[in-house]
Protein backbone atom coordinates (compact mmCIF):
# COMPACT_ATOMS: atom_id res chain seq x y z
CA UNK A 1 0.00 0.00 0.00
CA UNK A 2 0.67 3.67 -0.35
CA UNK A 3 0.50 4.32 3.57
CA UNK A 4 1.43 7.67 4.75
CA UNK A 5 3.17 10.50 3.34
CA UNK A 6 5.89 11.69 5.09
CA UNK A 7 5.47 14.81 7.34
CA UNK A 8 7.59 18.04 6.76
CA UNK A 9 10.56 18.43 9.44
CA UNK A 10 8.24 21.14 10.35
CA UNK A 11 5.25 19.60 11.53
CA UNK A 12 7.27 16.64 13.10
CA UNK A 13 8.98 19.39 14.76
CA UNK A 14 5.21 20.93 15.49
CA UNK A 15 3.81 17.73 16.28
CA UNK A 16 7.05 17.04 18.58
CA UNK A 17 6.72 20.51 20.96
CA UNK A 18 3.11 19.96 21.45
CA UNK A 19 3.83 16.16 23.01
CA UNK A 20 6.61 17.69 25.20
CA UNK A 21 3.98 20.02 26.96
CA UNK A 22 0.92 17.41 26.90
CA UNK A 23 -1.02 19.41 24.10
CA UNK A 24 -2.59 16.23 22.44
CA UNK A 25 -5.16 18.58 20.77
CA UNK A 26 -2.46 20.85 19.15
CA UNK A 27 -0.30 17.58 18.32
CA UNK A 28 -3.17 15.80 16.90
CA UNK A 29 -4.28 19.33 14.47
CA UNK A 30 -0.82 18.90 13.05
CA UNK A 31 -1.21 15.31 12.14
CA UNK A 32 -4.79 16.21 10.48
CA UNK A 33 -3.87 19.21 8.38
CA UNK A 34 -0.96 16.84 7.09
CA UNK A 35 -3.25 14.36 6.53
CA UNK A 36 -1.74 11.87 8.54
CA UNK A 37 -5.00 10.41 10.04
CA UNK A 38 -3.14 7.10 11.27
CA UNK A 39 -1.38 9.25 14.08
CA UNK A 40 -3.82 11.70 14.45
CA UNK A 41 -6.08 9.16 15.61
CA UNK A 42 -3.31 7.39 17.94
CA UNK A 43 -2.42 10.73 19.38
CA UNK A 44 -6.00 11.25 20.31
CA UNK A 45 -6.44 8.10 22.26
CA UNK A 46 -3.91 9.76 24.74
CA UNK A 47 -5.90 13.24 24.65
CA UNK A 48 -9.08 12.04 26.30
CA UNK A 49 -12.61 11.05 24.67
CA UNK A 50 -13.91 14.14 23.73
CA UNK A 51 -10.77 14.62 21.45
CA UNK A 52 -10.87 10.91 20.55
CA UNK A 53 -14.30 11.55 19.82
CA UNK A 54 -13.85 14.16 17.55
CA UNK A 55 -10.90 12.79 15.59
CA UNK A 56 -12.57 9.80 14.83
CA UNK A 57 -15.29 12.51 13.29
CA UNK A 58 -12.82 14.61 11.59
CA UNK A 59 -11.77 11.16 9.55
CA UNK A 60 -15.34 9.65 8.68
CA UNK A 61 -16.03 13.36 7.04
CA UNK A 62 -12.92 13.22 5.40
CA UNK A 63 -12.54 9.70 4.52
CA UNK A 64 -15.75 7.99 3.90
CA UNK A 65 -16.13 9.62 0.68
CA UNK A 66 -13.10 7.75 -0.50
CA UNK A 67 -13.42 4.90 1.40
CA UNK A 68 -17.55 3.72 1.37
CA UNK A 69 -17.04 0.97 3.53
CA UNK A 70 -15.98 2.88 5.97
CA UNK A 71 -19.30 4.07 6.50
CA UNK A 72 -19.76 0.76 8.29
CA UNK A 73 -16.88 1.07 10.27
CA UNK A 74 -18.54 4.48 11.78
CA UNK A 75 -22.02 2.53 12.27
CA UNK A 76 -20.02 -0.08 14.44
CA UNK A 77 -18.06 3.12 16.52
CA UNK A 78 -21.21 4.17 17.20
CA UNK A 79 -22.91 1.41 17.98
CA UNK A 80 -25.58 1.70 15.12
CA UNK A 81 -24.92 -1.49 12.87
CA UNK A 82 -28.30 -2.73 12.93
CA UNK A 83 -29.73 0.74 12.10
CA UNK A 84 -27.56 0.59 8.64
CA UNK A 85 -28.32 -3.13 8.23
CA UNK A 86 -31.99 -1.99 8.16
CA UNK A 87 -31.32 1.08 5.80
CA UNK A 88 -29.18 -1.52 3.48
CA UNK A 89 -29.89 -4.07 0.93
CA UNK A 90 -27.23 -6.45 2.22
CA UNK A 91 -29.01 -9.42 -0.57
CA UNK A 92 -27.02 -6.88 -3.14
Amino acid sequence: GKGTLPMSPEATDAVNKALLVGNFEAAVEVCIRCGNYADALLLSSCGGAELWAKTQEKFFETEVAKRPYLAIVKAVVHSRLADLVKASDVSK
